[in-house]
Order: structure tokens, then C-alpha cells, then sequence
């Protein structure tokens, strides 16, 4: 299962750890290279229940084949893309200040991911999960219409967050992984005030 990172700006920047190691610029960036970097070197189990507690994924998409980040898209970045084993695209655009969702980013994002909005469907449509501090799904995303609204799941940080801290039963470099990216959302990106 390999994991890309793409249009990175800088060069490598050690900052606590070899998790706190950026390739990008911009906080939101680091956010998601983070959480992805979490993702790809947790255990298959807690990987699983990531995509189906917090992205709400079925089981019959699990599990999933490529993992990148900033996928350059035909008209966008996204911030990062996983391609499950059913074939599905899940998209991720994450943020980290509260109200700064942009409707035509997420619009264009699922476009060139190949969300037809009418006619026939080639492959499974995307999804995209937007995380953002917010703690309610932004009325940018409530007004969409059903087209994009529905292939949009919102979560927030505090859920994520959560989500993180109540895991049980990991082995040591388990707990090592979250308890890394928990300190490093909550004192390098400052999403502290957004946690539980």
C-alpha cells in the first residue's frame, strides 16, 4: 500500500519527531499530512475502524489500496486521496479555522474526482470527508445541493479528537502513534480549544 506525497514546497523540517517531520508549508497542510502519516503506519484493525467510525465508510469498500497526498486534480489539490478496494475515492479536505469552507473547492474537488451529477456512472461516485474545528456541519456544506451534499461527510476535529483518546487495546507503538498526533494537533497546529 504505498503513500505519496506530492507538490510538497519545502524541504523536510524535523520538528519533534519523525511524525512532526513537514513536508509542507501551510498548518492545514501539516494537519493532514499528520493525520495521514497516523493512518498509514497504525495497525490494519485501528485503520479499519478510522475509516468506519469517523469517515463512515461500509466494510465492503475495506480495506484500501493508495494513500496521497495533494493529489494534483484536473482544476484543485485536495488534500489528500485514498482509493479503497471497492474503487471508491475518498477525498479529504481538512481545516483548521472554523467558517474558512469554500462551497466551489468542494464542488471542483468531487468533480475531478468524477462525481457526475448527471448520466451514467462509469465507477463509484467519490466521497469526500471535510474536517474542520467547526462544531457544526458549516451551512456552506448544509446548502449545497443533494448532488455534492451527499457525497460530503463532515466531521469535526473534536470528533476526530475523541476518537483518538477513547481507542483501546493498542500496542505500545499504538499508543505511542495517537498520543504523538494528539500533542501535535493540540500544541503545533493549536486545535487545542476544538478538543474534548
Amino acid at each position: 500500500m504505498p503513500f505519496e506525497i506530492e507538490n510538497a514546497k519545502k524541504e523536510v523540517q524535523e520538528n519533534l519527531d519523525w511524525l512532526f517531520a513537514q513536508e509542507y508549508e501551510a498548518e492545514e497542510n501539516q494537519a493532514t499530512e499528520a493525520l495521514c502519516k497516523w493512518f498509514f503506519f497504525s495497525d490494519p484493525k485501528v485503520q479499519k475502524l478510522f475509516l468506519s467510525k469517523i469517515c463512515r465508510v461500509r466494510p465492503a469498500a475495506l480495506p484500501w489500496h493508495t494513500l496521497h497526498l495533494q493529489p494534483r486534480g484536473k482544476s484543485g489539490v485536495p488534500d489528500a486521496a485514498l482509493v479503497l478496494a471497492d474503487g471508491t475515492k475518498l477525498l479529504f479536505e481538512v481545516k483548521i479555522k472554523q467558517n474558512s469552507v469554500s462551497r466551489k473547492q468542494l464542488k471542483r474537488h468531487l468533480k475531478d474526482a468524477g462525481l457526475k451529477l448527471k448520466g451514467r456512472r462509469k465507477a463509484k461516485p467519490p466521497r469526500l470527508i471535510l474536517i474542520t474545528p467547526d462544531f457544526r456541519e458549516p451551512l456552506k456544506v448544509k446548502s449545497l445541493p443533494a448532488e455534492y451534499k451527499d457525497a460530503i461527510e463532515w466531521v469535526s476535529w473534536n470528533e476526530v479528537m475523541h476518537f483518538l483518546g477513547r481507542l483501546r487495546g493498542l500496542n505500545s507503538s499504538g499508543q505511542l502513534l495517537c498520543k504523538a498526533l494528539l500533542l501535535f494537533l493540540k500544541e503545533w497546529i493549536d486545535l487545542k480549544r476544538y478538543s474534548p
